[in-house]
């Protein structure tokens, strides 16, 4: 045979080769997946799932994902594989209980697109110890984040307007916590039992600490109350056994039931304009030895 027929025959091999190799990675792939499915939030989310043998969940698709309870995600029969979560661009919003109780999952990737994460999204996913929230992210919902024990510190960016009540509940590995400045709405018990929780800083415009908000943050010592608050809620630093000092604003006008109580408070002024001392105040604070009366 001529070189020209050679060639020929040389070219339809590499073709088939090449054939064979993608219906192999294919094949490959598919034997890959242990399960996949729809998870889209009505009609109009194209949103689908994928977990694969390497423990894998990929999330794809454009819109919101569905809400769910804890037990009634479609994957929930496989929750303890899942190791970690990709979301692919596209995905707009995160439903409640989304990744809810998967303690094996110790990394989450998220794309700009997201911008709202549900109630208890993230709850007890306790093997996550970091997480970078997108820049476009408007809304953390309730119990967003409860039981995340991992974390150790977490800021959230810029762009948050929402925080729900017990975002960070019980994350007892946090130390370090920075809210975001233009915070709107900011719930209760946020920080509810971080126990090692260090330092916070929050938003310069919100108005009321409010109720239980640092609850049994035994290791709390700095903190500083923005002028803007007038309203510190019951409980707001019970059992916060080293925080020491604090300055309250000179707006403050109330001070809720147990606001500082069993707290490590030693010294305390009380501004001017405060109209209100809610009972058990400073109940068994054994440190105060200095109260200034307005």
């Amino acid at each position: 045979p001529d070189q020209t027929e050679g060639q020929e025959n040389d070219d339809e091999n590499d073709a088939d080769n090449a054939d064979n190799a993608t219906v192999f990675a294919v094949e490959r792939a598919a034997n890959d997946v242990l399960d996949s499915g729809n998870c889209g939030k009505d009609a109009a989310a194209d949103v689908t799932w994928t977990l694969t043998k390497d423990g894998t969940l990929t999330i794809r698709g454009q819109g919101a994902t569905a809400d769910y309870w804890s037990s009634t995600v479609p994957w929930y029969s496989n929750k303890s594989k899942i190791q970690q979560v990709v979301v692919e661009a596209g995905v707009t919003g995160l439903g409640n209980y989304l990744f809810g109780d998967c303690r094996n999952i110790d990394k989450v990737t998220l794309p700009d697109s997201v911008t709202a994460i549900g109630n208890n999204t993230f709850s007890y996913c306790t093997a996550l110890t970091e997480l970078t929230l997108p820049d476009q992210v408007e809304s953390i919902g309730n119990g967003a984040f409860w039981g995340c024990s991992g974390l150790t510190e977490m800021s959230l960016p810029d762009s948050v307007k929402r925080i729900g009540n017990s975002a960070f509940y019980w994350c007892t590995g946090l130390t370090k916590a920075v809210l975001p400045k233009q915070v709107e709405s900011i719930g209760i018990e946020v920080f509810y039992g971080c126990e090692n929780l260090e330092s916070a800083t929050l938003p310069g415009g919100m108005t009321a600490l409010g109720t239980r908000f640092f609850r049994n943050c035994e290791k709390l010592t700095d903190i500083m109350i923005p002028a803007s608050v007038t309203e510190i809620g019951q409980q707001a630093f019970l059992y916060c056994k080293s925080l020491k000092a604090i300055r309250l604003p000179d707006g403050v006008k109330k001070l809720g039931d147990s606001a500082f109580s069993n707290s490590g408070i030693q010294a305390i002024e009380l501004p001017e304009g405060l109209e209100t001392i809610g009972s058990s105040a400073f109940s068994d604070c054994t440190g105060l030895t200095k109260l200034t009366l307005p």
